[in-house]
C-alpha cells in the first residue's frame, strides 16, 4: 500500500522462499507442461498486461492439473511446514511408511506437496542412493505404499532432489548413519538436504546443539564444496554461542576447534577450502593457547602454505581484540597497517569488540548519538562489535536503553538507519525473560509503525527459539 509495506515486505520470503516455490510449482506440474504452458502465456499475452488467474490458467491447460487450490496453499498463506518419514519394518523390510505433516499453530496450513524419497544404503562408509521415488503428499499423513516391502534404507531423506519448501525431520536412524558414516553422503545436493534439516532440528530444539556440534565436527571434513563448508561452520559456532548451553560453551569452543585445527592441517594447501577452514579456526580460538596459536599468525606472511592477507588478518584482529587480547593501541596500529575505508570499519569493529566497559559505553554513545552522523556502514560495524558471546554481563545494562530508545530512534533517524539499528542493537545474545518482557512492552507502544514492530516480533522470536534450544542442549547434558 506505500513505501513502507515495499520495505518490509522484500526479504528472504520473497526471493528464497519465493525460488522454492516455483521450483515446487515446476514439480507439481511436471517440466514439460510447465515450459509448454509458459510458452502459451507469453504468446497470449505479448505486448500486453497479465494476471496470476492468467499465468495459473496456462499452467492448468497445459498439464490437466487445477492449480486454483495450489495457489491458495502456498501464494495466498503464510508459514512453512515440516514433513517427516514414520514408518514400521519387520526386520529389514518396511511393513509400512507414511509421510507426516505438521504446521505451528500461528500458521497451521497444511500444504500438497510433489517431493521425492530418497532411500539410502551404506556403501563401504558411503551413503549412497538406491531407490528414489517421487510422490504427491497432502494433509496430516500419506501412505507411501510404494515403499511397503522395501529393503529398510541406512537413510532416509524426504524432500530428495529439493523440489518443495519444507521443513524436514530425519528420523533417529538416519541421523545416526549419518554420524557414523565414514565417506557421508556422496550426493551433493542430499548432504546439503541432510545438513539443512540437522540444522533445522537444533534451532528448533529437536536436537541438543552439542549433538549438532560433535556431528559436525566429525562430518564437515568430508565436504568438498567450499559454500556449504562455511555454511556449516558459521553455523557450528552460531549453535555454540546461541543455541547451546553456556555452561558447556567453553568445552564445545575447544572441540569444534581441534576438528578445524586438524582439518586445516589436512587441506590442500592454497586452497579455497583451506582459507574456509582457517577462517573457521581462527573464530573458534578461546583457550590461551589457541588465541596465542592465531595471535603468532600475525607475525607471519604464510602458514602452510595459507596467505596471511588483509582478510585473515583482521579475522585474527578481531577475534583476539573479542578475547581482550588487544589493547586499543594494537588495533589503531592495524588501522595504520590497512587505511581503507574497510580496514577503518574492521578496526572500528574490534575497538568496540573488546570486553571493557568504556569500549562499549564510548561505542553507544556514538552510535546512538543525534548530533554525529555516522556513514551507514561504520554503523553496521560499531555495533557488530558491541554485543559479543561470552561478554553478556558486561552489556546487560544496555537492553533496557535499547528498548528506551527504539521510539525516538524512528521519529528522528532515516529509515534505513532506524532498520539498522534496530536490528543491530538488539539483544541477541542476551537470552532472557527480561529481553522478552522489553520486547513486549515495546511492541506496545503505540508511535512504532509496522516495521520497528516486524522487525521486534521476529527477534522476539529468535530469543524464544534460543531458550528452547538451550534448555534443550542443558537436558542433554545433564542426561
Amino acid at each position: 500500500v506505500d513505501t513502507e509495506a515495499v520495505r518490509l515486505n522484500f526479504d528472504g520470503i520473497t526471493y528464497a522462499k519465493g525460488a522454492s516455490v516455483l521450483r515446487q510449482l515446476v514439480a507439481w506440474v511436471g517440466d514439460d507442461a510447465f515450459r509448454n504452458g509458459l510458452r502459451a502465456y507469453f504468446a497470449k499475452h505479448a505486448w500486453g498486461n497479465a494476471s496470476l488467474d492468467d499465468f495459473l490458467a496456462a499452467l492448468e491447460e497445459a498439464s490437466g492439473r487445477k492449480l486454483r487450490p495450489w495457489s491458495q496453499e502456498w501464494l495466498e498463506t503464510a508459514g512453512v511446514g515440516t514433513l517427516s518419514a514414520e514408518f514400521n519394518a519387520d526386520g529389514d523390510t518396511y511393513t509400512s511408511f507414511d509421510i507426516v505433516q505438521t504446521a505451528t499453530s500461528t500458521h497451521p496450513t497444511l500444504r500438497s506437496h510433489r517431493l521425492g524419497i530418497g532411500l539410502y544404503e551404506d556403501d563401504g562408509g558411503t551413503l549412497k542412493l538406491r531407490r528414489r521415488i517421487d510422490v504427491d503428499v497432502s494433509g496430516e499423513r500419506t501412505a507411501i505404499t510404494e515403499l511397503v516391502g522395501e529393503k529398510r534404507a541406512a537413510l532416509v531423506i524426504v524432500n530428495d532432489g529439493d523440489l518443495t519448501f519444507t521443513k524436514v525431520r530425519l528420523d533417529p536412524a538416519s541421523v545416526r548413519a549419518l554420524v557414523d558414516s565414514t565417506g557421508g553422503v556422496d550426493d551433493p545436493l542430499a548432504r546439503a538436504i541432510s545438513s539443512v534439516a540437522l540444522w533445522d532440528m537444533t534451532r528448533d530444539a529437536d536436537m541438543a546443539t552439542r549433538d549438532f556440534v560433535n556431528l559436525v565436527v566429525r562430518r564437515a571434513h568430508l565436504e568438498d564444496d567450499v559454500m556449504q563448508l562455511e555454511r556449516l561452520t558459521t553455523q557450528a559456532l552460531s549453535a555454540i554461542d546461541l543455541f547451546g548451553d553456556p555452561a558447556n560453551r567453553l568445552n564445545a569452543r575447544a572441540t569444534f576447534f581441534t576438528a578445524t585445527a586438524q582439518a586445516f592441517a589436512a587441506a590442500e594447501p592454497g586452497s579455497d577450502l583451506q582459507l574456509a577452514w582457517a577462517r573457521a579456526f581462527v573464530a573458534a580460538a578461546d583457550s590461551d593457547a589457541d588465541l596465542a596459536h592465531i595471535a603468532s599468525w600475525l607475525e607471519k606472511d604464510e602458514v602452510s602454505g595459507l596467505t596471511i592477507d588483509t582478510d585473515v588478518r583482521w579475522a585474527i584482529v578481531f577475534r583476539l581484540a573479542t578475547a581482550g587480547r588487544l589493547s586499543a593501541a594494537d588495533i589503531d596500529a592495524e588501522c595504520e597497517r590497512d587505511p581503507s575505508d574497510i580496514g577503518q570499519r574492521r578496526g572500528a569493529a574490534a575497538m568496540v569488540a573488546r570486553p571493557d566497559a568504556q569500549a562499549k559505553s564510548d561505542a553507544w554513545d556514538r552510535i546512538t548519538a543525534t548530533g554525529e552522523r555516522v556513514a551507514l556502514q561504520l554503523l553496521n560495524a560499531l555495533m557488530d562489535g558491541f554485543y559479543r558471546p561470552g561478554q553478556e554481563d558486561l552489556v546487560k545494562g544496555y537492553a533496557q536503553r535499547y528498548f528506551d530508545i527504539l521510539a525516538e530512534i524512528w521519529a528522528t533517524r532515516p529509515i534505513e538507519e532506524a532498520e539498522a539499528l534496530t536490528q543491530g542493537l538488539y539483544p541477541a545474545f542476551l537470552v532472557s525473560e527480561d529481553v522478552i518482557a522489553g520486547v513486549d512492552k515495546a511492541l506496545a507502544d503505540e508511535r512504532l509503525g509496522a516495521v520497528p514492530r516486524r522487525i521486534l516480533s521476529e527477534a522476539r522470536d529468535g530469543t524464544l527459539r534460543a531458550q528452547r534450544a538451550r534448555a534443550r542442549d542443558a537436558k542433554a547434558g545433564s542426561a
